[in-house]
């Protein structure tokens, strides 16, 4: 297997990469850059996960990270309002580091996949995230908008 030199950023990969595993460059067979679409891998990475803030235990699942399902399993045995609090503070710890989380547990075929399917689960967490908002006021509108409370 040769080795050849990444257009991208100079790097040395096997000429059967599919992309550069340093800087995301999608190469064609022949270890060319092609038109697809090029992907900054890193800001995919550091950016805010709208599908793992929202969607965390089922996201984390979907990405390699069976465990969270658990560790949402375990709010069962917690206060109930401290079962608050800790999503709370899961969601924004998985918003905030979910990138780095999915691309260290699950193998991708090149950056454009990992940004494909990251894309689809941020549309998903945003759609939650909105019902969740809906909901909320929904049953608490009494108590916002007509200052009565039960």
């Amino acid at each position: 297997m040769a080795l050849i030199q990444c257009p991208g950023c100079g790097s040395s990969i096997s000429e059967k990469a599919v992309s550069c595993p340093k800087c995301g460059k999608v190469l064609n067979a022949a270890g060319h850059e092609t038109h697809e679409e090029n992907v900054d891998l890193e800001s995919c990475i550091n950016k805010f996960n709208w599908g793992a803030a929202g969607l965390w235990p089922i996201w984390g699942f979907a990405n390699g990270m069976w465990w969270l399902i658990l560790i949402s399993m375990a709010f069962i045995f917690v206060p109930a309002s401290f079962i608050v609090v800790a999503h709370v503070a899961a969601s924004l710890y998985m918003g905030f580091n979910g990138g780095r989380l999915a691309q260290k547990y699950k193998k991708w075929d090149n950056p454009v996949h990992f940004k494909r399917v990251q894309d689809s689960w941020e549309m998903v967490g945003l759609v939650f995230f909105v019902l969740n908002i809906i909901s909320l006021i929904y049953m608490n509108y009494d108590a916002i908008f007509r200052n009565v409370y039960y």
